[in-house]
């Protein structure tokens, strides 16, 4: 089964312990909805890990392997980095984040 990315982006904004929550939790909920499956019954998927570049006046920092990483190297909390990513936000700290794109050269 092949997941959107809209399912995915939803499962990176979930607490680490997502697992832990029960059924009924609107969270799973929309979860189960997004994937297509009846809620109670398992999804299977393959997280997707999105490197993050990071930008300080339009310079290049350094690139995040995962959002933790992100959120921890400007000591911020994630939901500001995704709403840079989704274009929500201009900045957050005075950084600027785009997904980095995945292999070859650019």
């Amino acid at each position: 089964m092949k997941l959107s990315n809209e399912f995915y982006d939803y499962l990176d904004e979930l607490p680490e312990k997502w697992e832990q929550l029960p059924d009924e939790d609107i969270r799973i909920i929309k979860m189960h909805a997004l994937a297509g499956v009846e809620v109670g019954k398992k999804i299977s998927y393959e997280r997707k890990i999105k490197p993050i570049n990071i930008f300080k006046d339009g310079v290049l920092v350094m690139t995040a392997n995962r959002i933790a990483e992100a959120e921890a190297c400007v000591n911020s909390k994630r939901d500001s980095i995704y709403k840079v990513l989704r274009g929500e936000r201009r900045s957050v700290k005075g950084y600027t984040f785009e997904y980095a794109e995945r292999g070859g050269c650019n």
